[in-house]
């Protein structure tokens, strides 16, 4: 298939880039990986287990914990400057704020990874920004 795919980028006068070029093997959390070897013309093909296309991390497990990693440090950073700004701006101008810098970014994608074990972290820090810019402390349980 490999070789179809090289024969067809020649045909088109294109050129693959086997330094910014990588394949990912998927598998389950079990399953250990065999070391496959992709090469065309003495040019290897390197694999990877984490990879970001279209704005998503991506990882050979499709668990997306380094998707909402990344994620939740985004949303913090955009917390920080909420609570760093609320006393001097109107809440319409921090809703305005929220939904371009928190609201954008959480959705961006959330049909993959919103199922994921790891996606409550999104949620927490959502409902803690919007509990900045309300100025409401979170609730207490006895």
């Amino acid at each position: 298939m490999f070789e179809d795919l090289n024969t067809w980028f020649d045909n088109n006068l294109l050129k693959l880039n086997f330094d910014k070029t990588q394949y990912m093997e998927f598998k389950t959390k079990k399953h250990f990986s065999h070391n496959m070897e992709v090469q065309h013309n003495l040019n290897y093909i390197t694999n990877t287990s984490v990879t970001k296309f279209l704005g998503l991390i991506i990882d050979d497990t499709l668990t997306w914990n380094q998707h909402i990693l990344q994620l939740t440090k985004k949303m913090t950073t955009a917390c920080y400057a909420l609570r760093f700004v609320k006393h001097s701006l109107p809440l319409q101008t921090l809703k305005i704020i929220y939904h371009a810098y928190v609201h954008s970014i959480m959705c961006y994608g959330i049909i993959f990874w919103g199922t994921s074990t790891e996606a409550n972290k999104v949620s927490v820090l959502q409902k803690k920004t919007i509990r900045i810019m309300n100025n409401k402390r979170p609730k207490r349980l006895l």
